[in-house]
């Protein structure tokens, strides 16, 4: 029989194909990458993937900007306190981070937070490379650091989810690898879109000849956001196998569904839902404790953070596990519940009584089918929760930075509480198979057994009676936990000593200093408070302006240190607030008081205690804190302008004192004597100098002048008369309002003329004359409007 070749297949004569040889090798035909990309199963899974990526890019983008603004807002809390977890995040860096940050631009600082919380949500890798130099030092280092899972990777995996979840339902094809395919594709474009956006909120900083590089797009971010996604995608498809698209999703029974002949999947299922909401609930309590001890804001940055690796670190502690911690030269240390505080021991109690529930459970069940009480299912349950326990601690859960040349940091779960995890479930798998059975009559069997079905057929449903108190229920805490956070808010915020510095901030920078007086007792005497009234801050340019509220530092839930800014003249200054809380303000609200008032004090030194006036506001000794010498007085801060009240006879060029600090540096206020005090002077002398000039006396009694006898006595001479040649040049020998006076030497001397008759040996009588220098001394008091000039006698 003759075969020919048709199309390439060897045909006999009958055109039947003949089988092939076995030596002949069929030619396969190549994948045409073109039809399968514009099939329609493939156009629908793209569709698919890319709805579920969106949703869960889109989930972790809202909840990283939302995380970011409330750490930014709260960052000078987390940054300054003792209590145990602010020094936490001193450790940490963040308050050197945010103080380094101080000189990059806002908008620097923004992106880098986002870039770091957006890559750390889902337990990416955080790089930051040095390169350059510092001070002659090579810097070639790159430090990595990893941080367990946040809210934002919890979003990124429900909101994948929830994309499948919305699109499988209706349009995923049922093929082979149909949904796989999906995920894939879901989980692949998450991972691209999530290292497209680290790299966008990548920074360089630069400084000398050294420059950092912030980024969070790394190889282990890829893969994180991969997995992660992956996961949320693959719990989406899940429900939309579960539930069809012709019913409303119900996720009552998901447990029991899962059951079947898988029951082992039941167990891990329904200990990781149990012991997760018991983890979640002991961490949830211990954030809302921390609420009430360093407020709303800080509580809510950790809510946002670390509840996740807090619940994981509460169900490590609550089954027997450790956290340790180690780096940076730091002895590593560990933590268990059995070297722990006594509440742990109750948190270890709570488990226990978990463990019963389940395990009573799972007995329950057994009563429904026999071949999963077997011994040989045993190990199932607890290798299949070890495994995803591992992979989740592996993955998800632990802090570590990476430093070289240096230990770095770790912290973290010990993974050998795999075991424990293991032994936990071990033991609800032995309970439900010796223990429950022999608690449990065997005369109530069937009637359990009987219980057990039904409530697995009505696991779906529930009477309207029970929908009503469900509703109610979940109103009541609803309404009760929205209570809370009202009060807790209003307290943060209405009632928080912010609003208090800032009512009394605000008093002082408007010059109402009456009511700064009326928020915060000035704590001095009346007399005292001369200047602490809206009297001392008129003027231009007095009180102070541009305040700003820096830091708020709670040393505990009853105090508070508020650290401000403020501007005077131009120039920058700081100071502090101190409040307490004193009792209670409608039942609920902390009633927030200033118990040190914001005074400064004005130190004058000047030649007069009367007559001064600070900004228009005479003052005096009586107003001051010290009972003599220089004025010691009690201002609020801002521009004083110290002069003196011009008198007849004295002036002085005002000062200006900046009351900033709580000590002024002290002003000395120079009260000088008017020309007007030498010309009344001169005016006295003139007329002391005329009077004197009409005695006749040979000295005149109080007179700056004498005759001299030097032949015979004075009743030798008669006939006397004085005249004034030259009046004496005074010069003041102090400023101020008291003082002496005497004739300047450095003019010429002032004479007065005497004429007489001088009786001689023979008795007769001879005119002569002569002429004496003045020299005029003595010493000036002003009061007032008066002038006492009193003249030296004895020249």
């Amino acid at each position: 029989m003759e075969s020919t070749f048709v199309g390439g297949a060897p045909q006999n004569n009958e055109g039947s194909t003949a089988p092939p040889m076995a030596s002949e090798r069929v030619a396969r035909p190549a994948v045409d990458v073109k039809k399968v990309w514009e099939s329609a199963a493939f156009q629908k899974n793209l569709r698919s993937a890319g709805m579920s990526a969106g949703i869960g890019i889109g989930a972790a983008l809202a909840v990283t900007l939302i995380t970011v603004i409330v750490l930014m807002s709260q960052v000078a809390t987390l940054s300054q306190s003792s209590n145990p977890v602010n020094r936490l995040v001193n450790a940490s860096g963040i308050s050197s981070v945010f103080s380094y940050a101080s000189g990059m631009s806002s908008q620097t600082v923004f992106l880098v937070v986002f870039g770091f919380i957006f890559t750390a949500g889902i337990s990416g890798s955080y790089a930051a490379s040095a390169g350059g130099s510092v001070f002659g030092q090579n810097l070639g280092m790159q430090v990595n650091i990893l941080f367990p899972l946040s809210l934002v990777g919890i979003a990124l995996v429900v909101g994948c989810a929830y994309g499948a979840y919305k699109y499988a339902r209706k349009n995923v094809e049922t093929m082979k690898w149909g949904r796989l395919l999906n995920i894939g594709l879901s989980a692949l474009i998450s991972g691209v879109v999530y290292v497209l956006i680290t790299v966008c909120t990548g920074t360089s900083v630069s400084a000398y000849s050294a420059s950092v590089t912030l980024s969070g797009a790394t190889f282990r971010t890829f893969m994180m956001a991969v997995f992660t996604a992956a996961l949320g995608a693959s719990l989406g498809h899940l429900l939309a196998i579960m539930y069809s698209s012709e019913k409303k999703p119900d996720l009552t029974g998901v447990t029991a569904k899962l059951g079947g002949s898988l029951s082992f999947v039941r167990t891990v299922l329904e200990f990781a839902l149990a012991a997760g909401a018991y983890a979640l609930l002991l961490s949830g309590v211990g954030i809302i404790v921390m609420a009430t001890q360093i407020g709303l804001g800080v509580s809510f940055v950790a809510f946002l953070l670390v509840w996740p690796v807090l619940a994981s670190a509460v169900f490590a502690l609550s089954t027997g596990g450790s956290l340790t911690a180690s780096g940076l030269g730091v002895a590593s240390g560990n933590l268990t519940a059995f070297n722990g505080p006594w509440w742990m021991w109750l948190m270890v109690l709570g488990m226990v009584i978990l463990t019963l529930a389940l395990a009573y459970r799972l007995a329950l069940r057994h009563t429904l089918n026999e071949e999963e009480r077997a011994w040989s299912q045993v190990w199932k349950a607890p290798v299949a929760g070890g495994i995803i326990w591992i992979i989740v601690l592996a993955l998800y859960m632990h802090i570590e930075v990476t430093i070289p040349m240096m230990s770095g940091v770790s912290a973290g779960v010990e993974l050998w509480h795999v075991l424990l995890v293991m032994l936990w479930i071990f033991a609800i798998e032995v309970l439900a198979r010796v223990v429950i059975p022999a608690v449990v009559d065997p005369a109530q069997r069937a009637h359990v057994e009987q219980g057990v079905k039904e409530s697995l057929h009505k696991a779906t449903t529930m009477s309207k009676k029970t929908k009503l108190i469900i509703i109610l229920t979940c109103v009541l805490l609803v309404l009760i936990a929205a209570g809370a956070g009202a009060v807790r808010i209003l307290n943060d915020t209405v009632f928080s000593p912010r609003v208090v510095a800032e009512k009394y901030l605000a008093a002082i920078s408007a010059g109402h200093y009456d009511e700064a007086s009326a928020i915060a007792d000035p704590q001095v005497d009346k007399d005292k408070r001369v200047l602490l009234t809206d009297a001392a801050a008129k003027g231009e340019n007095t009180t102070i302006s541009h305040v700003q509220i820096k830091e708020v530092f709670f040393e505990n839930s009853d105090t508070a240190d508020i650290r401000y800014a403020f501007n005077i003249d131009g120039q920058t200054y700081e100071s502090d607030l101190h409040l307490m809380s004193e009792g209670n303000k409608y039942l609920f609200f902390k009633n927030w008081i200033l118990s040190v008032p914001e005074l400064k004090e004005l130190s004058i030194t000047s030649s007069v205690k009367s007559g001064i006036t600070v900004n228009g506001v005479p003052v005096s000794q009586k107003n001051s804190t010290t009972p003599d010498g220089e004025l010691r007085l009690k201002v609020y801060p801002g521009k004083y302008t110290i002069d003196f009240a011009e008198t007849k006879y004295l002036e002085a060029k005002p000062v200006t004192e900046i009351a900033a600090q709580i000590d002024a540096r002290g002003q000395v206020l120079e009260v000088k004597t008017k020309s007007t005090v030498l010309e009344e002077i001169n005016k006295a002398i003139h007329e002391k100098l005329d009077s004197c000039a009409q005695s006749t006396a040979v000295a005149p009694e109080g007179c700056p002048f004498r005759l001299y006898t030097y032949f015979g006595s004075e009743e030798d001479y008669r006939n006397i008369s004085w005249s004034i040649v030259d009046y004496p040049e005074i010069t003041l020998n102090s400023n101020g309002p008291s003082g002496t006076f005497s004739r300047d030497y450095t003019s010429a001397y002032a004479e007065a003329k005497v004429t007489y008759e001088r009786k001689l040996f023979t008795d007769d009588w001879v005119s002569g004359e002569d002429s004496r220098y003045i020299n005029v001394s003595g010493s000036y008091a002003i009061d007032g409007d008066k002038l006492t000039i009193k003249f030296d006698d004895s020249n």
